[in-house]
Parts: structure tokens; C-alpha cells; sequence
């Protein structure tokens, strides 16, 4: 083992690690409900319109996706970091100012843009994707991207007083409760794509009235007091670059699907779409992570905890590999089956492209705390390098691999260059902290993946001939001989029981039982 792994916890880093876990815990459960009812939404679409209809409903997610970024301008994360900043420094004028700045610029930037997007609807249908019935859907998604800004602004100021479960609650909970009964009922009533798409508005409607709600009843009153003194200087300089990185970021996230519609059809777009969300799977521990790493780091870094910053950077990167590489490797064994099972028949010529867009999103998961950590660092201009090099390979490569090789070419586009960028950003995260996110103790989930993923594979298509609806025993039947492989081997280290001691201190649940037993195999 490596001195970095044996290296002492100082009593601020077991603080920093139990705040991530507690916060990450809370944000994981409101993650998870989202990405499910998220996901079932699209499984709901998907099966009841076809693949035509779930790809215009795609592309018009795609279209929201590009201009999100410009309606928030960097702000999301900039809220994040000077908040923050100023909380560890109890500077609270600053911090309702740093809030209030943040708001006014966000509700400028999303009327414009909504508005612009609302008139450009009929040029995006007709002449851009010529599928005149998307012209109404790109209308209503518009809309939704205005009250979507501005949700994203309310929870990230929740965010930086690491009050999660506020974000959990408006930002999940609620818009996905809200997105699944709302489409159920539309379809009920007889609206088909409309009503999909009138479903997705409500969500965000909810989402934003609930995160204003908790903003100014639950945060502002504990700064009541605190005079705001504007930050748009700081907070500018801050974000800017945030921007072209979320430009960037959308480039990478939609620029296959808007190829795709134009290259080739809304059904291809479709099948595409059912595969990029399942694989976008993997990435819901670590979506849930950054949430709270960032205003952790954060206030770290205003102590000048530079040491508890690493130790908290390595102990997540960890936790990620650890509970993601399970699911990845079923995604890539079994892709056919699991695209069976949720989507239909119709949607099985994207296996594929599932099996490498799962190997792009783990590749993502295991480099991923690195960009939280360059954004803590103020390092933005080089998220922004990174991104946009990224950014360039990725149109490069979808314009040549889509003509040739469809689907399966546009997620091959997105695993080089999504790779390329994480790793950029791995290497300059190296180069400022000093230290590099993985243990040598990695090599035992990877022992307990290899095992359990022979055993399962041999039995369940070797011998049983794996059908689709025995995929989730033949996953549960793997989820369990690796758990136990992983104690077996010593998987969990000392570091690991303060996520357990941070659990039961939130969720008020006894389970000392299972600490005593995971210390038997320390």
C-alpha cells in the first residue's frame, strides 16, 4: 500500500468526509428517485409513441440542452463557490449578495434566450430537422427552460449552506413525482406528444416554485440580517469561463442526437436515446457527489484544509468505483437484454452503442471528481480548454462516424472524446493538488467484479440460457457474490465506516449491528 493510503485522517478531513457523505447520502436519494422517474418517463414515451415521437421529444430535450448553459451563464457553479467561500469566512453580506447577484443575472439571460428559442421553433422544425409536427414541442420545451434556469439558480444556493435535502426534495422529488403522473394523465386524456411534452413543463414549473420556496423561507432568513453587497464582478469572472464550459458541455452531451436528427431520422434518434439514458446510469453516484463536493472543497480550501481537500478527493473517487462498477459491467454483458426488458423489441439495434456509451459514462465516473476539484482551485480557464478540445473532437468525429456507422458511430464519438477530457482534467488536477484520485485498494473491487461476473456469466448463459425477464435475478444473483467478495477481500477500510456513522446520525436508523460486522473484515 502506498504512503498516500496509509497516510493519517486529520480530525478536519474526517469532518470533510462525513459532510460529503451526509450530503451525498441525501442528494443520492433524491438523485436516484430522479433518475428513475426520469427514466421511467422516457421508458413511458418511448413505448407508448414509438421511436419516432420519443426522437422528436429527444431532440427537443437536446435543444434545451444547448441553451441552458446560456440562460445560467456559469452562475450555478459560481453561486456555489463564493457562497460558499464566504460562509467558511462568515462573511454573510457577501453571501446574500453573492445569491441576490446571481438571481437578477439568470432571470435576464432566460427571458431573452426562452423567448428566442419560443420564435426560432418553426426554423428548428422545418428547415433544421424537417419534422414539421416538433415545431409545438419546441415551443413548449422553451418554456420550460425558463423556469428550469432559474430552479437550477435556487437550489445551488441551497446548495452552498449544504442543506441537500432542499435540492433533493424541489429539484427530484417533486419534478419527478410531477413528471410521471403528469404524462400518465395526458396520455389518459388522449394527449400523445403534446402531452409529453406539457408533462416535462409542469415538472420544471414544480421544481422551480418548490426551490424558491425553500430558498426565501429556509436559507435567507439565517442571513436575515446581513446587508447584500453585490458580487457581479467577482462572480462574473468566476463563471464566464463556467459558461463555455457548459456550452462546451452541451456540445458533448447533444451534438450526437442533433447529428443524428439531421444526418439521419427522429426514429434512429429514438432508438439512440434509449441507450444514452441507461447508460447515463452509471453516472448517478457521481452526479450526486459533485453536488456536495464542490461547497466541501470549498470551504476546505477557505481553512487552508489543502490536505483534508486530498484526502476527501481520493476517499470519493473510491466510494464511486466501487458502487458503479458493478452496473457497468451488466450494461456491457448484457445491452441487448436490458434494452429489451425496459424499451421493447424495437429498441435492441442500439445495444451497441449502450455497450460503449456505458464504457464512456464509467470512464466518466472514475475520473470525474477531478473537475470539482479544478473549479475549487479557480481553474476554470482550463475546464474551459479541456471542455472545448473535447468539444471540437466531438463534432469532428460524429460528423465522419455518424454517415458511416449510424448510431453506433455517434456513441464511439462521445466515448473518445469524453475520455480525452476527463483525463486532461485528471492530469491538471494532479499538477495542483499534488496527489492523483485512485488507491492502490481499487484493486479489490476489480478482483470482486472479475469473479462474480465469471461465475454469474457462466451460469446464467452458459448454463440457464439467459432469457430477458430473468436479467434482474441473474443481477441480483452478481450484486451478491460481489458484496461479498468485496468484504472477503477487505474492500472496506477504516475511512469507509464514517459514511455508515454519518448515516445513522441523519437518517436517525440503529445500524451499529452492520459496523460491527464490516469491522470483522478490516
Amino acid at each position: 500500500m502506498s504512503a498516500q493510503d496509509e497516510e493519517e485522517i486529520t480530525e478536519e478531513g474526517e469532518r470533510a468526509i462525513k459532510s460529503v457523505a451526509k450530503g451525498a447520502g441525501i442528494v443520492f436519494i433524491g438523485v436516484v428517485f430522479s433518475r428513475f422517474a426520469g427514466y421511467l418517463y422516457r421508458v413511458i414515451v418511448a413505448r407508448h409513441l414509438g421511436t419516432e415521437a420519443y426522437g422528436i421529444i429527444s431532440l427537443a430535450m437536446s435543444l434545451i440542452g444547448f441553451a441552458l448553459p446560456i440562460c445560467l451563464l456559469g452562475l450555478n457553479h459560481g453561486i456555489k463557490r463564493y457562497a460558499s467561500f464566504y460562509r467558511g469566512k462568515d462573511e454573510y453580506s457577501k453571501v446574500k449578495g453573492t445569491i441576490f447577484s446571481s438571481v437578477k443575472i439568470t432571470t435576464s439571460a432566460s427571458i431573452i434566450v426562452s423567448v428566442s428559442l419560443f420564435l426560432l421553433s418553426d426554423f428548428f422544425a422545418f428547415t433544421v430537422f424537417k419534422e414539421p409536427s416538433a415545431s409545438v414541442i419546441f415551443k413548449i420545451f422553451s418554456l420550460a427552460l425558463f423556469f428550469r434556469a432559474l430552479a437550477s439558480i435556487f437550489v445551488s444556493a441551497t446548495d452552498s449552506f449544504q442543506e441537500m435535502k432542499y435540492r433533493s426534495l424541489s429539484h427530484y422529488i417533486f419534478k419527478g413525482i410531477t413528471k410521471l403522473t403528469t404524462v400518465l394523465l395526458f396520455f389518459y386524456i388522449g394527449y400523445e406528444l403534446v402531452g409529453a411534452a406539457y408533462a416535462y413543463l409542469l415538472s420544471y414549473v414544480v421544481a422551480f416554485g418548490a426551490s424558491l420556496y425553500f430558498l426565501r423561507s429556509k436559507i435567507l432568513p439565517k442571513i436575515r440580517d446581513s446587508v447584500p453587497v453585490d458580487n457581479y464582478e467577482e462572480l462574473l469572472s468566476y463563471s464566464w469561463p463556467l459558461l463555455f464550459v457548459s456550452l462546451m458541455g452541451s456540445v458533448l452531451a447533444s451534438t450526437d442526437r442533433i447529428m443524428l436528427g439531421y444526418f439521419s431520422t427522429a426514429s434512429d434518434v429514438g432508438i439512440y436515446n434509449a441507450a444514452l439514458p441507461t447508460a447515463m446510469l452509471l453516472g448517478t453516484a457521481l452526479y450526486s457527489m459533485r453536488i456536495i463536493i464542490l461547497p466541501v472543497f470549498s470551504d476546505l480550501l477557505g481553512k487552508d484544509k489543502k490536505k483534508e481537500m486530498k484526502q476527501a478527493y481520493r476517499t470519493t473517487t473510491k466510494w464511486l468505483f466501487t458502487t458503479t462498477l458493478p452496473l457497468f459491467v451488466v450494461l456491457v454483458l448484457f445491452a441487448p437484454q436490458v434494452l429489451r426488458l425496459l424499451f421493447g423489441a424495437d429498441y435492441t439495434a442500439g445495444a451497441t452503442a449502450l455497450s460503449i456509451l456505458s464504457l464512456a459514462y464509467f470512464s466518466k465516473v472514475c475520473l470525474g471528481i477531478s473537475s470539482p476539484a479544478l473549479k475549487t482551485m479557480e481553474k476554470t480557464k482550463l475546464i474551459l480548454y479541456g471542455t472545448a478540445f473535447a468539444a471540437f473532437v466531438n463534432i469532428v468525429l460524429n460528423y465522419f462516424l455518424i454517415q458511416k456507422h449510424g448510431i453506433n458511430g455517434a456513441a464511439l464519438a462521445y466515448l473518445i472524446s469524453i475520455s480525452l477530457m476527463y483525463l486532461l482534467y485528471t492530469i491538471w488536477s494532479h499538477r495542483y493538488l499534488k496527489t492523483n484520485p485512485f488507491k492502490l485498494s481499487l484493486y479489490k473491487p476489480i478482483v470482486a467484479t472479475v469473479v462474480s461476473t465469471l461465475i454469474t456469466y457462466f451460469i446464467f448463459r452458459r448454463i440457464l440460457s439467459i432469457t430477458t425477464w430473468m436479467l434482474p435475478i441473474a443481477f441480483l444473483f452478481f450484486m451478491g457474490i460481489y458484496v461479498l467478495l468485496f468484504l472477503v477481500l477487505g474492500g472496506i477500510e477504516s475511512e469507509d465506516l464514517l459514511i455508515l456513522k454519518a448515516i445513522e446520525k441523519k437518517s436517525g436508523m440503529r445500524i451499529k449491528w452492520l459496523r460491527n460486522l464490516i469491522k470483522k473484515f478490516i
